[in-house]
């Protein structure tokens, strides 16, 4: 099975399919993405998140961190889960390529610090947060593997790392978006703008799923990546400028092979059919077994 879908997968069909693998890419997606949110080119989509969208964050973290855990926000845009978070009761570096914001820059405290920084280049010692949060940013990292194991170096021993994200690889978001138009409805941007990119995705993210659930049951990952639409990204935002096909199966499976304990996974196979990835994962020591 596994060698029939990389027949599928050569050179000019990944091409045609934006699907590829990191070092084929590189040079194409790490300079133009950095300079894209260094610049601030998607804060002003970024302040339309208000306390509503962060509310399933917030309730993860209160379940699963006491009061006064000191908190990584990596991806955080514009600061404000790190400030709402900090309001909960926690000690919180909100971290992002964007400039921050003045009025919230103003609200820094003993509990709040914000820093412009590189989710792949962490300014931070080993061992320094209790818990290291990536909420819809994994998408948007041009490597994820050396980005996860960089949260693993800052994270403290049982220390929690928590991933939420869309499944960008679900051909679920392209057929829903197939049967609003049919209705006479406006298609989904990036993903289903008309029938024909719907039926074309539906295609394609059901190839690259089938591929994933393979590697997912082998125990194997092989993160691929896409060329971002950055120009698109400025004005409809929907995920236009994601470098990676985020999905559950292979950060799952890298994190077990780092020595993470899955310690609760709302994102099942079936869930990734829905396009929703929910992951909290705790790092544990080698001796510990519990």
């Amino acid at each position: 099975m596994r060698n029939f879908i990389y027949l599928f997968l050569t050179s000019k069909i990944r091409k045609q399919m934006n699907y590829y693998k990191l070092y084929e890419i590189k040079d194409k997606i790490k300079a133009n993405s950095k300079k894209f949110y260094y610049n601030g080119s998607y804060t002003h989509l970024l302040a339309q998140h208000d306390k509503g969208y962060f509310t399933q964050l917030i309730l993860i973290v209160k379940e699963n961190l006491p009061v006064n855990s000191r908190i990584l926000d990596v991806g955080c845009g514009s600061g404000y889960s790190s400030y709402l978070l900090s309001k909960e009761g926690y000690y919180v570096v909100g971290l992002d390529l964007n400039p921050f914001p003045k009025k919230l820059k103003s609200k820094q405290s003993k509990r709040l610090q914000y820093r412009r920084g590189d989710a792949l280049h962490l300014p931070f010692k080993e061992n320094s947060f209790d818990a290291v949060i990536f909420n819809d940013v994994i998408e948007h990292i041009t490597n994820v593997e050396r980005c996860l194991l960089n949260a693993k170096r800052v994270l403290r021993p049982n220390g929690v790392l928590i991933i939420l994200s869309p499944c960008l690889i679900t051909p679920f978001r392209p057929f829903v978006s197939f049967v609003r138009i049919l209705k006479g409805e406006k298609g989904i941007p990036v993903w289903g703008e008309n029938l024909r990119t719907c039926v074309s995705n539906i295609f394609k993210f059901s190839l690259f799923l089938c591929h994933k659930v393979v590697l997912y049951c082998l125990g194997k990952v092989d993160f691929r990546y896409r060329l971002p639409d950055l120009k698109k990204a400025k004005n409809v935002g929907g995920d236009a400028d994601a470098v990676y096909w985020a999905n559950p199966f292979e950060i799952i499976t890298f994190l077990e092979q780092q020595n993470f304990k899955i310690i609760k996974k709302e994102t099942s196979i079936l869930l990734g059919f829905k396009g929703s990835t929910r992951i909290i994962a705790k790092k544990v020591m080698p001796y510990d077994t519990k």
